[in-house]
């Protein structure tokens, strides 16, 4: 009876605000209580735990729990109202769009003077209407990016070039689209051009920030900076030629270039899919577009590469480099009512010593944030090659707070031509012209002063 009891008050815990179980005692003052949406680094995490508790006697267990992107904001909600919280991962967009209220700002620890800064600044939060100094409340651990996983080895079969254009993007697509339906008996047979996990939804706005990257980055490059600068002169539009044709492409990609099969693929099988093919129609995806978050979760036994979409006729922009849809990813925030504020900063400063840090980032395969940690993996730093690309802040990442945005069923129904363009940025611009008085207040949250 009393192991269904803690059972309970487990799920309780997890599902249910403060006051539906206060017959569990509520969160014990010796548990540190760690909450996170990465379950796919769920073996760094455990050492992390391990250690803290090797260090910190006091404390009988780490209580550390892992949710699917789908369910976090739901469970993170009720960890805020219930106090079982303590740790939690979060991103530096969440912070710009509210989950700031809940941050507590870090003290200054030595392993900080080892974090680039840059990582410092996008993890640091400024409101000029409230005054003071910028505070670091949460701590970047990984850099993500929007691409377009190829198979090598399959380019190299049917002698296919990345392509640099959305012209040739198309052509590829096209052709392997036709091998597809038309396989040839002596090579690899093609299931479809492109696979990715459209039935979480959320994954298409990888492909929304791509095609923003590139038409809106290259054709408008101040469209966000007009944002950020709001006045009452500003024209935004998001039913004008640019942005029509940012939805245009995505649909055409869904429409076109994506098996109607995928649909009901879930994200969790996409990289599987990727990886080992389609074993039951003994064939291939030479594409896969995702983010970099899945590096980890490639088991592919074949050459893997990787390029940013082309989504315009010229992608080079006025650097002389093409864009690159990024966002900073994952980072680890203290709850600010947590009664054991400390313990949780050192929580965090254990991620990042560096044997910890470096596992963690040759395990997920990402770029270092700290000087003192590199990253060796090729396709990773080829990815990431300031030389090759600029760094564009994803769509769905840089607008203010309470600002209309495409949703991911949206973009969904849009990919599947359940919506049309246009509808997509009528509807837009209406939510904007709308909702102005929400979101205008917002347009001066940064990370610094300046």
């Amino acid at each position: 009876m009393k192991r269904f009891a803690k059972i309970l008050c487990a799920l309780l815990a997890a599902i249910l605000p403060l006051g539906a179980f206060a017959a569990c005692g509520g969160a014990a003052s010796d548990v540190l209580y760690v909450l996170s949406f990465k379950p796919e680094y769920d073996e760094i995490f455990e050492e992390v735990n391990q250690i803290f508790l090797d260090e910190h006697p006091e404390m009988s267990s780490v209580d550390y729990r892992t949710v699917d992107t789908n369910n976090y904001n739901s469970v993170f909600t009720s960890r805020i109202q219930s106090g079982y919280l303590d740790v939690f991962t979060s991103e530096v967009t969440y912070m710009m769009q509210g989950s700031n209220n809940y941050m507590e700002p870090l003290e200054h620890r030595d392993y900080m003077g080892d974090v680039a800064d840059e990582y410092l600044t996008l993890g640091s939060f400024y409101d000029p209407s409230e005054g003071g100094e910028p505070e670091l409340l949460t701590m970047p651990i990984e850099r993500v990016a929007n691409v377009v996983y190829y198979n090598k080895d399959i380019f190299e079969e049917y002698e296919q070039e990345v392509p640099t254009t959305w012209d040739e993007f198309c052509t590829l697509c096209e052709y392997f689209n036709f091998k597809a339906n038309e396989p040839e008996k002596e090579k690899s047979k093609i299931e479809s051009p492109i696979i990715f996990g459209a039935r979480s939804e959320w994954p298409a706005m990888t492909i929304l920030n791509s095609v923003v990257a590139d038409v809106i980055g290259i054709n408008q490059p101040d469209f966000f900076d007009e944002i950020v600068n709001y006045d009452t002169n500003t024209n935004i539009r998001f039913n004008n030629a640019n942005w029509v044709e940012v939805f245009e492409r995505t649909q055409q990609i869904g429409t076109d270039y994506v098996d109607s099969d995928i649909y009901g693929l879930d994200y969790s099988f996409a990289a599987t899919y990727f990886s080992i093919g389609n074993t039951t129609n003994n064939s291939w995806y030479p594409m896969m577009i995702d983010g970099t978050w899945v590096n980890s979760q490639i088991t592919a036994e074949f050459e893997v590469g990787a390029f940013a979409l082309p989504a315009v006729s010229d992608p080079t922009n006025a650097e002389g480099k093409k864009n690159l849809s990024v966002k900073t990813g994952a980072t680890l925030s203290v709850f600010n009512r947590s009664n054991k504020k400390d313990a949780a900063q050192d929580y965090i400063e254990i991620f990042f010593r560096d044997e910890i840090y470096q596992k963690f980032v040759d395990f997920a395969k990402t770029p270092s944030v700290k000087e003192t940690v590199k990253q060796t993996d090729t396709l990773v730093n080829s990815i990431f090659d300031e030389n090759k690309y600029t760094f564009v802040e994803a769509y769905d990442s840089r607008m203010p707070r309470y600002f209309p945005l495409v949703s991911a069923s949206e973009a969904v129904a849009l990919m599947k031509g359940q919506i049309t363009a246009q509808t997509v940025a009528d509807t837009l611009q209406n939510q904007v012209e709308l909702n102005k008085v929400d979101w205008q207040e917002y347009t001066q949250l940064s990370h610094t002063k300046s």
